[in-house]
């Protein structure tokens, strides 16, 4: 079992994630800092909001390991919000 440094808000291990049996997320490696503030950009359909349900638990990986602490998955701490068309 690895250990996580204290310091640490979230951290992918060799994490690929699939939709539908297609990969959105192949072998991501990530860590990021607790306080860093980091900017998500690509293309539609470039895995940013595979990434982020993923973070938030809401897809799992379906290789890897995806960690978050548990004093930032208290409500409040990360929030989503699902992006809709209103026709």
């Amino acid at each position: 079992m690895s250990t996580v440094p204290p310091n640490l808000a979230i951290s992918f291990q060799d994490a690929t994630v699939l939709l539908n049996g297609h990969p959105i997320l192949e072998h991501l490696d990530l860590d990021i800092g607790s306080g860093s503030r980091i900017v998500i950009t690509g293309q539609n359909g470039a895995g940013k909001t595979t990434l982020l349900k993923t973070i938030l638990g809401l897809v799992k990986p379906s290789g890897g390991k995806c960690f978050l602490p548990a004093r930032y998955k208290a409500r409040g701490s990360i929030a989503y919000l699902n992006q809709e068309s209103i026709h």
